[in-house]
């Protein structure tokens, strides 16, 4: 997935019409300039892959060959040794005929493309779902948060932006439990091991730690919260007969940004 400059297409389709009125006679050079800024615009389609088509490559590869001819037709001279001062019907009819080809098949490939417009989702802007989710956290705590919980968290994000529901609260709960591991390691340093082991045994041990003699212990409100999470949401969540709805994604998106928050300060006040 990457993100599509419009612009680049609208600069595309004006270079395309300020071609149409070449003629043959028309001095080498000054239809040069209008090709040249067609040549530019295809470079840009191909080379940021603006939308992925199957047709249009070679076609592409055609105009351009076509407007090399055009560049070269600059160059010319005539039997007396000077400049052409005309254009000349062979070089005109492959570019027009090239450009024609090339037009017909972008308006096929244009038809069948999978392009959609992703509209605002609550508070949050369209881009910084889809590509900035980690503005959701302030600045200083951005560097402490775990790195596979923030992946997490941008899936999520994503997820949410394009309409699936269920999903985003799916990598919510692994974003969550990526931020838990982290509190989990902090509390129990290098003998903690995470296989074959669920919520339930975490809040344990945490409630066990907070009972002990420890003097740095996590907080009860952090039981309170892991449990009402684990209860409320990830395990419905992880079933597959549940089915968010769009407000439903919204709310844990939400929550787990709080619950991130939570345990990220947690896991530093106990380093």
């Amino acid at each position: 997935m990457h993100r599509i400059n419009l612009f680049e297409l609208v600069e595309l389709g004006e270079a395309i019409k300020n071609t149409t009125g070449i003629t043959d006679k028309d001095e080498p050079f000054d239809a040069y300039i209008k090709v040249h800024a067609l040549d530019l615009a295809l470079r840009k389609l191909v080379d940021n892959k603006a939308i992925q088509f199957d047709l249009t490559d070679h076609n592409i590869l055609t105009v351009q060959e076509a407007i090399e001819g055009i560049r070269v037709r600059c160059t010319e001279k005539d039997k007396n040794g000077n400049v052409v001062c005309d254009l000349g019907f062979a070089a005109r009819w492959k570019f027009n005929q090239s450009l024609s080809d090339f037009r017909t098949v972008m308006a096929a490939e244009f038809r069948g493309a999978s392009t959609y417009f992703v509209g605002k989702v609550g508070i949050y802007s369209t881009n910084d779902l889809i590509e900035n989710a980690s503005n959701r956290f302030r600045e200083e705590l951005r560097e402490k948060i775990d790195k596979k919980a923030m992946l997490q968290f941008q899936e999520a994000a994503r997820c949410l932006a394009f309409g699936l529901n269920t999903s985003c609260g799916f990598h919510m709960m692994r974003a969550i439990e990526c931020s838990l591991l982290s509190l989990m390691k902090a509390i129990c340093g290098r003998k903690f091991v995470s296989l074959n082991t669920n919520w339930g045994s975490y809040i344990a041990e945490i409630e066990r730690v907070i009972a002990s003699t420890k003097r740095k212990k996590p907080t009860q409100e952090t039981v309170d919260l892991m449990r009402q999470i684990k209860n409320n949401h990830r395990n419905p969540v992880m079933h597959a007969e549940l089915d968010l709805s769009a407000q439903e994604a919204m709310d844990i998106f939400d929550m787990g940004a709080v619950v991130i928050s939570h345990l990220t300060e947690e896991v530093f006040r106990l380093s």
